[in-house]
């Protein structure tokens, strides 16, 4: 039929257009006695399969007595893998015609960016530690409090270790206090950000404001929120952000807000001594030549100035 045609099609598409970079032929090889196998073979399997939702055409096979007529046959040991699982897989009805030999390998072929997602920690048994010490730890259930456990302003997602299909969620005067986000590289910590602040602004109209040094993914909320303001210091053709330091925020006077700026300086600019005292000095003499006096605020401010 035409949808069961569909998926190896799109497959081999997929691969076509990757032909001409590195493609590897994979095999998972798993190498103890009946008991240490099955115990292993069954944890990998449990670990491939639980990484994605849709239906998977994994198999297990199973290999015995394996011959080696010497040490240097150790080397061959993939090739002899490979041609064993070609036999027990193959269907002669299909493949003895030999008009389709090199598509027989099209099931096992993966692209670098693919087996690269292969590399995991070993993993092991009680008695099997793959060439490394593994230390047993023992799970321990974690309690969550009541008020995030299926409620909460805003959902985050759902709490993988339950059976009943709970969702974790926080309320918005949680926003008040510190969050720290934390996880290994592309485990989704950037994505779950953009996702919370464009559900902050969309579903509770709460602006925000993100100081990102590194990346930009976060300018793809732009797509999501048109008004949106983006700026990048020293790029100033782009979108222009102008702040002149020397200028107190309103109320605030100018006898409080000397020394807030004389910090924001040191910990751009690293001043010893002498260097900090003219740097202070320098400042009081700059609102001296302009006109302003310890008491003024932006009310009553003398003349504006800037660095230049």
């Amino acid at each position: 039929s035409i949808s069961a045609a569909q998926k190896p099609a799109e497959n081999y598409k997929y691969y076509a257009e990757l032909k001409d970079g590195p493609l590897f032929r994979y095999s998972i090889n798993v190498f103890s006695d009946d008991v240490g196998t099955s115990n292993i073979s069954s944890r990998v399997f449990g670990q491939l399969v639980s990484v994605t939702e849709e239906k998977n055409y994994l198999t297990q096979n199973r290999i015995d007595n394996l011959s080696f007529d010497n040490e240097q046959s150790y080397f061959l040991l993939p090739w002899l893998i490979n041609q064993k699982l070609d036999e027990i897989n193959s269907k002669n009805s299909i493949w003895s015609i030999g008009v389709f030999s090199k598509i027989r390998r099209f099931p096992y072929i993966v692209t670098e960016e693919e087996a690269s997602e292969f590399f995991r920690l070993p993993i092991g048994d009680e008695n099997v530690s793959a060439g490394l010490n593994v230390n047993e730890s023992v799970k321990t259930a974690k309690t969550y409090a009541d008020n995030i456990i299926n409620g909460g302003d805003i959902k985050v997602g759902k709490l993988r270790s339950s059976s009943k299909g709970d969702t974790i969620g926080f309320n918005l005067k949680d926003l008040a206090k510190h969050m720290l986000v934390v996880g290994t590289p592309g485990s989704g910590k950037t994505t779950f950000s953009v996702g919370m602040l464009d559900r902050l602004w969309k579903e509770h109209h709460i602006p925000f404001l993100v100081i990102e040094p590194a990346k930009n993914e976060y300018r793809a909320l732009v797509q999501s929120i048109p008004d949106l303001q983006v700026f990048t210091p020293g790029k100033n053709f782009i979108s222009p952000f102008v702040y002149n330091p020397f200028v107190p925020p309103k109320n605030v006077k100018l006898e409080t807000y000397k020394s807030t700026l004389k910090t924001a300086f040191a910990a751009g600019v690293s001043m010893t001594t002498p260097l900090d005292k003219i740097f202070e000095e320098a400042i009081n003499n700059c609102y001296s030549d302009f006109r302003w006096l310890d008491t003024y605020t932006t009310d009553n401010k003398g003349k504006i100035f800037n660095i230049t």
